[in-house]
């Protein structure tokens, strides 16, 4: 049994509203849920950085390395889980290319349409 789902999809598709459904129904059959948020990754590297989320996505356009070593970060993160894997835990990863890092994971990849996502957007807290 495969034990790592990657979710990706372009931003408003409704990738944090399906993990957290996810996370909650494998729960209640008693799995044990990691979840691995690429986005959580690139706001420690900011962190470690010393600069805002904003600075750090432009510094991001500058310099490729940093996408190299979030997509090194996530790989690893699934490696390791695998090896120390027991048979009732699971893995969501929340990266937009989590299925190339981790090609055995089950991918799945969530779409919206341009006027849901515009409403979506449109709702979110700035």
């Amino acid at each position: 049994m495969n034990h790592i789902i990657c979710v990706s999809g372009e931003p408003v598709s409704g990738k944090s509203t399906t993990i957290r459904e996810v996370k909650r129904k494998l729960e209640e059959k008693n799995q044990k849920v990691t979840v691995l948020s690429v986005g959580e990754i690139f706001k420690e590297l900011a962190r470690k950085e010393g600069v805002n989320i904003e600075k750090f996505n432009q510094e991001m356009m500058k310099r490729p390395d940093i996408d190299r070593l979030i997509d090194r970060k996530t790989k690893e993160f699934g490696e390791r889980f695998e090896k120390r894997n027991k048979e009732n835990e699971i893995l969501i990863v929340d990266a937009r290319l989590g299925w190339h890092e981790l090609p055995d994971a089950f991918s799945v990849r969530l779409t919206a349409n341009e006027k849901v996502a515009g409403e979506r957007a449109y709702q979110r807290d700035p």
